[in-house]
C-alpha cells in the first residue's frame, strides 16, 4: 500500500486495480500488489517536482513507469 496525501493529489477515490480474492489472485494468502512504488514516486516526480519524463529512465533504469493518475500538474 501506498498512501500518498497533500494538496497537489487527485483524491477522493482509491487508485489502482483489483485483484480479486480468488486463490490464483492472492500472493501467498495476501493481496497482491497491482501498482509498482516506482510509478508513484515517477508520477509526483513529473507531475510535482518538475522532472522531465525523459530523465525518469536514469532515476529507474530498465523500467518504465506508468502513472497511476494521483497528482494534478505543478
Amino acid at each position: 500500500m501506498v498512501f500518498v496525501v497533500g494538496g497537489g493529489m487527485i483524491g477522493g477515490r482509491v487508485h489502482g486495480t483489483w485483484p480479486g480474492l480468488s486463490e490464483a489472485a492472492l500472493d501467498h494468502g495476501d493481496l497482491a500488489g497491482t501498482t509498482d512504488f516506482r510509478s508513484v514516486i515517477g508520477e509526483l516526480l513529473v507531475a510535482r517536482c518538475g522532472v522531465p519524463a525523459s530523465s525518469l529512465a536514469q532515476v529507474f533504469p530498465g523500467f518504465t513507469p506508468r502513472f497511476p493518475g494521483i497528482a494534478r500538474t505543478a
